[in-house]
């Protein structure tokens, strides 16, 4: 180390030039980043919500909390689990390792819940199990917000075999549909921009409040924390 130091210093002309070279490559490498301002990020979280209209929290929490929690603890790749009891309701919130894929994640809490499950379907005389739940991160807080959004209804067994999956890669698009839809919502944009009055109005709080409760996503957006109502 001494003698690259002497010599460096006999010869500082070198250690300039490449002191300046990797700074100049380094900005280069910089500027030439790729950065996505909304990248495409899918949560590890799986929400177990269960629902028994009129059941005060203590009965919630003592008759089918406590049995879910205790079936759900031998999953081993959970970074942490919250539960939120109210009355008629039992929310369970489930987040994984990071890198665990979301169908890897429901298909774990369901094989782990399935001991409990004929008996809390035949307790509470329900008809099923269902994993049919979901919240649009992308158009999400503009509905929230009262914004109207525009979006394409993909073709749902294409889209959910390779959304948010390493397969998921631009050989899978298909041209024609890929130009078919950069021109029906170019079209669509330009004609409602050009249009004397809004094509729909922004709603108020209150009724974003009740367009989520007749959906259905009114527990489980506010058990999350994203709605305030």
């Amino acid at each position: 180390m001494r003698n690259i130091s002497a010599w460096a210093i006999k010869h500082p002309v070198t250690p300039i030039v490449l002191f300046v070279v990797l700074t100049f490559l380094g900005i280069v490498a910089f500027i030439r980043l790729p950065i996505n301002l909304n990248p495409d990020i899918a949560f590890p979280v799986v929400i177990v919500n269960i629902s028994q209209p009129g059941a005060a929290p203590t009965e919630m929490e003592t008759q089918i909390a406590q049995k879910v929690e205790g079936s759900i603890a031998s999953i081993g790749n959970i970074h942490n689990q919250q539960s939120r009891i109210t009355e008629g309701n039992v929310f369970i919130i489930i987040e994984f390792n990071i890198g665990t894929t979301i169908d890897r994640a429901v298909t774990d809490v369901r094989d782990a819940m399935q001991p409990i499950s004929e008996a809390l379907l035949r307790d509470y005389s329900a008809t099923g199990l269902t994993t049919d739940f979901s919240y649009d991160t992308d158009h999400g807080p503009f509905l929230l917000e009262g914004i109207p959004a525009l979006d394409l209804l993909p073709a749902e067994a294409q889209y959910n075999a390779l959304h948010h999956k390493a397969s998921d890669t631009f050989d899978k698009v298909d041209p024609v549909d890929a130009k078919a839809d950069a021109a029906i919502v170019g079209m669509v944009t330009y004609v409602m921009a050009d249009l004397p009055q809004p094509i729909a109005r922004r709603i108020s709080h209150k009724e974003v409040d009740e367009m989520l409760k007749k959906t259905g996503m009114y527990n489980y957006l506010t058990a999350l924390g994203i709605w305030k109502p």
